[in-house]
């Protein structure tokens, strides 16, 4: 069970209510659909917070590895699983946890999935009904904590070294009625909710937040990203404000999909201005819609920081 068990508390904001407000009417300024966007805003400064459908369980692409992250360090602290080695940006990247994390890998994502439920793609030595319950203790490890109606089971594809471009056996299998297949979900409240945890150094415990914040900080520089062929900086939030990178600390996970887009971000001013911003866009619109993230980055931070 994740260790933060009670809600964070943050009063309403007049403020934010009007910068949340203004990020709705520029996503339908550009044709985007309104009714497939949800926003979540924290001004830890303040102690305050904004929304708009922040309570709608939306697809949320990558951003379930950030809770597998959580789920790995939080199974590690109570000696449920041996701690894994770690490295970080700056030393290569080359661990699965980094990749995942940092890299938003795939097959190390994968890998991670397995360990922190005792399950794999392939596994034939249990029953399906053994498996499936093994596999959703994953998202028992949140709702315990109050993360209510979340899933978070289900691995993200393509995952290349197991030869699967699209689910398939038990990974095929727990979606259910292909028709209206069961797939992951998440608010964009909860998304930010555990964000500020890590912020908060509460998640597990204070070492491992400042640890899991390393992982998750991104590199302004476009001489970093920019040749990069995938990365979580073009069309979201880091593009908006990389220009004041030589004063931003930044952290994120993105989301993407033909489907969507969606990012959560913890954002750190020399200015000791601080906030957390949370964003889904569900839809092709958004999908293909590499500008909108980038200017709703750009107002949040001129408003709360200049």
């Amino acid at each position: 069970m994740y260790n933060v068990t009670s809600l964070p508390q943050f009063s309403s904001s007049s403020e934010l209510d009007r910068i949340v407000e203004e990020l709705v009417n520029l996503a339908a300024s550009r044709g985007l659909s309104t009714r497939s966007l949800s926003i979540h805003l924290i001004d830890l400064n303040r102690r305050t917070e904004a929304s708009y459908q922040s309570d709608v369980f939306r697809y949320p692409a990558s951003i379930p590895k950030l809770f597998w992250l959580v789920s790995l360090y939080g199974l590690q602290a109570n000696g449920q699983i041996p701690r894994q080695p770690v490295d970080f940006p700056l030393n290569g990247c080359r661990t699965d946890v980094c990749k995942m994390a940092q890299k938003s890998d795939n097959e190390a994502a994968s890998r991670v999935v397995d360990l922190i439920s005792n399950t794999t793609s392939s596994q034939l030595d249990v029953g399906y009904d053994t498996w499936l319950k093994r596999r959703y203790s994953i998202n028992e490890f949140f709702e315990n904590a109050g993360y209510q109606g979340l899933d978070i089971s289900q691995k993200n594809f393509p995952i290349p070294y197991l030869e699967m471009s699209l689910p398939k056996g038990r990974d095929l299998q727990m979606r259910g009625n292909l028709n209206n297949p069961d797939r992951n979900r998440l608010t964009a409240r909860q998304t930010a909710r555990l964000m500020y945890e890590l912020a908060a150094e509460l998640a597990v415990s204070s070492e491992d937040s400042r640890e899991m914040l390393m992982l998750l900080e991104q590199n302004l520089d476009p001489n970093v990203w920019g040749p990069e062929e995938y990365d979580a900086i073009q069309g979201f939030f880091g593009e908006g404000i990389f220009q004041h990178r030589d004063r931003i600390r930044f952290y994120s996970k993105v989301g993407w999909t033909q489907e969507g887009r969606m990012e959560v971000a913890f954002i750190q001013d020399s200015s000791g201005r601080a906030y957390i911003l949370s964003v889904f866009g569900e839809g092709s619109d958004y999908g293909d819609d590499w500008e909108i993230f980038k200017q709703i980055s750009e107002r949040v931070y001129s408003q709360l920081v200049f």
